[in-house]
């Protein structure tokens, strides 16, 4: 069984679980008996992009000593189902942010987490890997 699915069978999971089968729907790919062949979940984006940005701030915290300044600008993008194809344009965005900084750091915590954070004296990039399925591409802008 993948490490999420049994990380939602903890019992201090059992509202996030409960909010995740409110969520789900009858598939509309129906099979040859004229039924849905599953659930699908609608994917809420804002707060999904919320967690990225109150991990980051955690992590940013973490890596610094320091909270992100009030006035940072965070930019968050979610990349759901994490593969090789994943958009061009953000990949290459982000590599090249990436590339323009001095001190780059990489971390995990087991196999269900990690990340790897660069710094520039005017801005943070980081990328956030979940399960090996699921990541943000966040960057940090001073002001």
């Amino acid at each position: 069984m993948p490490a999420i699915l049994r990380s939602l069978q903890k019992p201090e999971a059992q509202g996030f679980s409960k909010y995740l089968a409110s969520q789900t729907t009858p598939s509309t790919v129906l099979g040859i008996d004229g039924k849905p062949l599953g659930q699908v979940v609608e994917v809420d984006l804002k707060r999904l992009n919320a967690t990225g940005e109150r991990i980051v701030r955690g992590l940013h915290f973490v890596e610094t000593k320091l909270p992100a300044p009030p006035a940072a600008q965070i930019r968050v993008a979610s990349i759901p189902g994490v593969t090789a194809s994943e958009p061009k344009a953000m990949i290459q965005q982000f590599a090249l942010l990436y590339s323009m900084c001095t001190d780059h750091r990489a971390k995990a915590v087991g196999d269900a987490f990690n990340y790897l954070a660069a710094f520039h004296q005017d801005f943070s990039v980081w990328l956030l890997i979940l399960y090996d399925e699921f990541a943000w591409a966040v960057t940090i802008t001073q002001f």
